[in-house]
């Protein structure tokens, strides 16, 4: 094991173990069903820190429960070019996989989005009373907490928009749990207009968020510098508030502030890459400035196997590059069974796969996507000829040797965990430095285009195990338009963040600025065996881009409208 891992994972498990009440809030798999949500509005219950504290913990355990986990992969993968079902798939699963996507699915229910957003603003509404009557309760830690919770509740209206368009919006807490389907009976707020109301939420509050958690330190090992504490990548903070704001300007075509907002995300790692470096060496051992500027964890830092940063970012998790992700320890609870139930573990097959030709014919040289030198390919996904299951987040210990001979398989070979522990990446550095690049081909013009390049190009080298200056490198006279870097943005963002549930929004983004379905249905079209014809059909439509709500949602608020692509003869709700 190498050094930054030995080092995080001792500090994970010895803050699990030492954490108490507080910690174990975090890992519960439902905190409120511990404290009732309809007791924790209640006023008597808001008396100390720690009752706010014990909200903030529910609201990140509400994301990790099964039913938040899945469907933050199924509505922004399973739609997408990249995934298949199994011979282990059930029948709803199927069904979404092949177009028939239904207002009576269980899979595009929302309840529980909501519930974690009610939760958030519990803690907004009565965090301040609290900070009046708790001495021990200071001013700053009251407004962190809001911005907390505020980041924490714009990503779940966040998902929420990207999959169904318009959604009913509200900053006001519910005055029960059994009544929030009730108090949240209110129009959809349209799509546009919703993503600018959540930028403007968090550029509210971001200068409340911490920029760090204090140092950690425990029994005999000393978390010397704040960067090791597992809270900077698990707990909201400045970063992720950033990296956050880039994703909704991008969706809104503010470039400009997606760009600002990106840099300041590279350039709260480089500050860290030069701390850890100025503490000890070993430290940064293995990352490498990209292009001088772009710190990276490199892929086979000293031997020709592949697997060092599958390892740090997939298997480890936490990692120099993380900027948020949600928390799984191990030997605790909850365990990722997202991962488990569709990726599978080391007693059971998973009920979905990658598309035969996303992995089909790489190292051959047989493969639009993957290029010969690029061992992504087999680090996320097993060959096994009849299927190909996804190895990312499932697969631990994975090591990837070249072969010697031109064209043939590298030699791979994994463990699986018998428990899903996998953390699940909300934002990383690659995406986000991959986001910036899409940002500076819309804005145009020759510095942002060389620069969008080279932010593409040390994603792309670090995924094939080579430096900069390596002949197989990309190289700018290819790709020195706008047109063709807007192709070469949108196959690495696949390449890098498979399987990590952004593909189909990805996919939905690029479409509405090209304002033509086209490219949309002839990349996803070909997994489509059964009815190609109707599928090409169905996706030709603008609103089919999107989900239907759900019945049982339309039955209790009168004021949704569904979705006019989900409207048929049959269907219930006009």
């Amino acid at each position: 094991m190498n050094n930054i891992s030995n080092k995080f994972r001792k500090l994970f498990v010895s803050v699990l173990a030492l954490a108490g009440t507080g910690m174990s809030l975090v890992s519960c798999s439902d905190f409120l069903a511990t404290k009732p949500l309809n007791e924790v509005v209640e006023t008597n219950y808001w008396d100390r820190k720690a009752d706010v504290e014990s909200v903030v913990y529910g609201c990140y355990s509400g994301f990790q429960s099964k039913e938040c986990m899945q469907r933050m992969f199924v509505w922004g993968e399973l739609r997408s070019e990249n995934i298949t079902y199994t011979s282990a798939t059930d029948v709803q699963l199927k069904q979404l996989i092949g177009e028939n996507i239904l207002e009576t699915s269980p899979w595009v229910t929302w309840k529980d989005f909501y519930t974690i957003i009610n939760r958030c603003n519990t803690v907004i509404a009565r965090a301040p009373k609290v900070e009046e009557a708790d001495p021990n309760y200071t001013y700053a830690e009251m407004k962190a907490h809001i911005a907390e919770v505020t980041w924490l509740r714009t990503l779940a209206y966040f998902y929420l928009a990207r999959t169904f368009r318009d959604v009913p919006y509200t900053n006001r807490p519910s005055t029960n749990d059994k009544n929030i389907e009730k108090d949240y009976c209110l129009a959809a707020t349209p799509f546009m207009d919703l993503l600018h109301i959540l930028s403007n939420d968090l550029e509210e509050v971001k200068d409340d968020a911490l920029k760090l958690y204090p140092p950690e330190s425990v029994g005999s090992h000393s978390g010397s510098h704040a960067s090791v504490n597992y809270a900077n990548t698990s707990r909201v903070t400045k970063c992720a508030f950033y990296a956050l704001l880039a994703d909704l300007y991008l969706w809104q075509g503010e470039y400009a502030k997606c760009v600002e907002n990106c840099r300041k995300v590279l350039e709260y790692k480089m500050d860290l890459y030069r701390e850890w470096g100025d503490e000890s060496e070993a430290y940064v051992r293995e990352l490498d400035l990209y292009f001088d500027k772009y710190p990276l964890i490199v892929d086979n830092p000293s031997s020709k196997t592949m697997g060092t940063a599958y390892e740090y970012l997939f298997e480890d998790g936490n990692s120099f590059e993380s900027i948020f992700e949600f928390y799984f320890a191990r030997d605790y609870s909850p365990k990722n069974e997202m991962v488990s139930e569709f990726f599978g573990d080391s007693k059971n097959k998973g009920k979905l796969a990658a598309y035969y030709g996303i992995r089909q014919g790489v190292y051959e040289g047989n493969n639009e996507l993957f290029s010969q030198d690029d061992f992504r390919a087999a680090e996320y996904i097993e060959n096994d000829e009849t299927e190909f299951p996804i190895l990312k987040y499932y697969a631990t210990d994975v090591i990837v040797i070249p072969s010697s001979t031109k064209g043939k398989e590298p030699t791979v070979s994994f463990s699986s965990a018998s428990e899903p522990f996998a953390h699940w990446i909300v934002y990383r550095l690659t995406d986000v430095m991959l986001m910036q690049a899409e940002a500076q081909i819309e804005l145009g013009g020759e510095e942002n285009l060389q620069e969008a390049f080279e932010l593409i190009s040390a994603v792309y080298d670090r995924g094939c195990g080579i430096k900069v200056t390596d002949a197989k490198c990309l190289q700018y006279t290819d790709y020195n338009n706008q047109s063709k870097l807007r192709e070469l943005v949108q196959k690495e963002r696949n390449r890098e963040l498979m399987f990590e549930g952004k593909r189909w929004f990805d996919l939905v983004r690029f479409t509405l600025r090209e304002d033509n379905n086209d490219k949309l249905i002839s990349t996803v079209i070909g997994k489509q065996k059964e009815k190609p014809t109707a599928v090409r059909i169905q996706l030709k439509s603008r609103d089919a881009l999107f989900w239907p709500y759900s019945k049982s949602e339309l039955e209790v608020n009168k004021k949704l409208k569904q979705n006019a692509a989900y409207i048929t003869n049959e269907t219930s709700m006009k």
